[in-house]
């Protein structure tokens, strides 16, 4: 009998690898339907001044940041993370207050359960002032003057116009106007204009006291 050259034996071998089946792979992983992305962080859109305090919106209106003015403290930390940095203050021990000074931004504690914001800058660190009613720095006496403002009757450059208006006015019990005698006081987000454009934008302001 004959056995099988080497040849012939190496060519079997060859063919039985070739049928042999390949390594198998594991499956391709699918995404996880439920992992959750970190969605970028909003941009700030606007700063809104109101009677009570201070808001930082997005383009939305949604809250990104707030302050009420009854809380000194909270409100000169969103003022310095928007302006860049907290001043030094100036202190007056006679009254028991104090002010922080930004370039046309003036933040003053009267105590520690109120405090007042004055602008006569358009924006606080680039982001834009406005009222709740989007009175800027620039809109006309017109726009604010359809918001049927408070008029303190105060006319500042003699042209005959009253020059300080209130916005989001309210009632305040128990207090006396000095304004119009007799009448209980008011207060309000103060708009100063400028012949007919705003010019500085306050709050909370009043017409019963000189805080």
């Amino acid at each position: 009998m004959k056995t099988p050259g080497l040849l012939g034996l190496a060519a079997l071998v060859l063919v039985l690898a070739g049928c042999a089946p390949g390594t198998p792979t594991g499956p391709t992983a699918e995404p996880d339907p439920t992992a959750s992305v970190t969605p970028e962080p909003s941009a700030p859109s606007a700063v809104v001044l109101s009677l009570d305090g201070i808001t930082v919106q997005d383009e939305a209106g949604t809250t990104l940041q707030s302050s009420t003015f009854d809380d000194p403290d909270a409100t000169l930390a969103l003022l310095g993370s928007l302006l860049g940095s907290t001043p030094t203050p100036t202190e007056y021990p006679e009254f028991g207050s104090r002010t922080y000074e930004w370039p046309g931004v003036l933040f003053g504690v009267a105590s520690e359960e109120f405090s007042w914001f004055r602008s006569e800058a358009a924006d606080l660190g680039g982001v834009p002032l406005q009222t709740t009613d989007g009175i800027h720095l620039g809109s006309t006496r017109a726009e604010v003057s359809a918001l049927s403002p408070f008029d303190l009757e105060y006319d500042m450059d003699g042209d005959g116009t009253s020059d300080l208006l209130g916005l989001e006015h309210e009632t305040v019990p128990g207090t006396m106007s000095l304004s119009f005698p007799g009448q209980p006081g008011t207060a309000f987000v103060e708009v100063q204009l400028v012949g007919d454009s705003v010019s500085v934008l306050r709050s909370p302001s009043n017409d019963y006291s000189d805080v």
